[in-house]
């Protein structure tokens, strides 16, 4: 038996994290995408250099996510048009290395190319991706930084599923907040948020200072921030600040309170699912909560919502 291969025309999408379609292809019912960026264009090094760990320019785990959605967009549109009213859920997210930024001697971004593959199998609703560097076709071994999951759910039951919890969640948002008046616990404003976060994140563009207010309960790892979008820079499906802004509460919370030992960081390794059920406005203030429990004696895991 002979499968059918087919080379489909090189899609012209482009954005500012998926830059370049180099191959397209649908062997039966299989699905492969390839696509390259690099981290050292101009509007994704503006990305790595707001988000500076250490010193060194770390391309923020957001940039991930906003790439499964636009790929899993992508499919949606162009193979599954039956799908009508699904959204993508970027799930599984695990990043295994960074990637970084680096300047040559005379202060220049040095070329920094990643390679972005998808693969799906038509009649399924899930596509998993994975992005690498190095290897055969660029300079520097092969290493991969990044597996995810792409699912397609209907947009209509994250609202259902929403609205099941919106009233225990607001409930909690309400506790805290009255917390915060009666002086039981710490609200910090923006510029105090980031120069305390500063010893473990520097985040040097204005687009990552997207955080307003935050209020942090300790003793119950629970957090609720006031969020605000600064302009959008770059042609993104959704912005990476934007998506890195709503989650800064979670590193604050983790390592900002009386009880972190001074030398423990807690760092995010991914995610098990993000669902985003509407689309960011740059002109709307956001309310984020955030509720964290031990996994073990070293990881936390937690529920951030919007």
């Amino acid at each position: 038996m002979q499968s059918l291969v087919t080379a489909s025309p090189i899609s012209s999408l482009s954005t500012t994290s998926v830059q370049k379609f180099v191959w397209e292809s649908l062997c039966g019912e299989d699905l492969t995408l390839l696509a390259e960026s690099d981290l050292a264009s101009p509007l994704l090094a503006e990305i790595a250099h707001g988000h500076l760990v250490n010193g060194v320019k770390v391309c923020t785990s957001s940039l991930y996510a906003d790439v499964g959605l636009l790929l899993g967009i992508y499919i949606l549109s162009s193979h599954r048009p039956d799908l009508v009213g699904y959204a993508v859920n970027v799930q599984h997210m695990q990043v295994y290395k960074p990637l970084i930024l680096k300047d040559d001697a005379s202060g220049v971004s040095i070329f920094t190319p990643f390679c972005i593959e998808v693969n799906y199998r038509v009649d399924t609703m899930m596509a998993s991706m994975s992005i690498r560097s190095g290897g055969s076709h660029h300079d520097g071994p092969d290493t991969k930084h990044v597996d995810c999951g792409m699912c397609f759910k209907n947009s209509k039951d994250w609202g259902a599923e929403w609205d099941r919890q919106a009233y225990l969640i607001k409930r909690s948002i309400e506790y805290l907040e009255n917390r915060a008046t009666q002086g039981l616990d710490s609200t910090l404003a923006t510029g105090m948020i980031f120069r305390v976060f500063s010893s473990l994140v520097d985040y040097h563009k204005d687009g990552f200072k997207g955080l307003r207010e935050v209020v942090l309960h300790s003793e119950e790892l629970e957090s609720t921030a006031k969020v605000r979008f600064r302009g959008p820079c770059g042609s993104f499906y959704c912005n990476p600040t934007w998506i890195d802004n709503c989650g800064q509460a979670t590193g604050f919370l983790m390592n900002c309170h009386q009880t972190t030992p001074r030398d423990y960081v807690y760092v995010n390794h991914g995610w098990k699912s993000m669902e985003l059920a509407r689309d960011f406005q740059e002109d709307t203030t956001y309310r984020t909560y955030i509720y964290m429990r031990p996994v073990d004696d070293t990881k936390f895991a937690g529920d951030l919502f919007i």
